[in-house]
């Protein structure tokens, strides 16, 4: 299977195993329309080799082949919900803007809390100065012009369903993560050796 082409500006969800993801996946169940709950987090393509930027320990970049043999969504906003075609450069724009804000910061663990009753997470954010992995994401779908209205309450599965559905999104991946390799990807998707000196 050849590894999908990747653009900056794409946007994941993935399936992970971790007990933090599995407790996020029942409270999402909980909520959910669709009474399922696939995904556990999300973040951004900023690359063509996978680099990405996603709120993990703390706000950073890193790379989607960390997530070797998990289910990972990837999907391309094509077009904003007025119709027009959304342009590299408004993608790099708004990832930028994001970096500039949040690259850093600690995962606002607290607020997972507030996601228990969706409510909550959407108007308590602090103005949008703590958000979770999926809310980060949701705003940078507000800036590039796929979402309208509050960025905050999003979650991880509300998103991957939603692209699934949204015919101004492409489906680039939904699958099994096969890539990667015994060199663990790093920062914009260099490759530096696990036990470098």
């Amino acid at each position: 299977m050849e590894k999908p082409r990747l653009q900056a500006g794409d946007v994941f969800c993935v399936t992970t195993a971790g007990p933090l993801s599995i407790v996020i996946r029942a409270i999402e169940r909980f909520w959910s329309e669709d009474d399922k709950a696939e995904f556990g987090h999300a973040g951004i393509i900023t690359g063509e080799h996978g680099a990405t930027f996603e709120a993990l320990t703390r706000a950073r970049h890193s790379n989607i082949d960390r997530y070797k043999g998990k289910h990972v969504l990837v999907a391309r906003p094509m077009r904003s919900m007025d119709g027009a075609v959304i342009i590299r450069a408004s993608k790099i724009k708004a990832i930028k803007q994001l970096a500039d804000e949040y690259e850093g910061k600690w995962y606002p663990f607290w607020r997972l809390i507030l996601h228990m009753i969706p409510p909550l997470a959407k108007y308590i954010s602090y103005n949008g100065r703590f958000l979770v992995c999926s809310e980060i994401l949701a705003k940078y779908e507000n800036l590039i012009g796929t979402r309208q209205g509050p960025f905050t309450g999003v979650n991880p599965d509300d998103l991957g369903d939603g692209w699934r559905s949204d015919r101004n999104y492409i489906i680039v991946h939904d699958d099994a993560w096969f890539w990667g390799d015994e060199y663990g990807a790093t920062l914009l998707g260099s490759l530096q050796p696990k036990n470098a000196s």
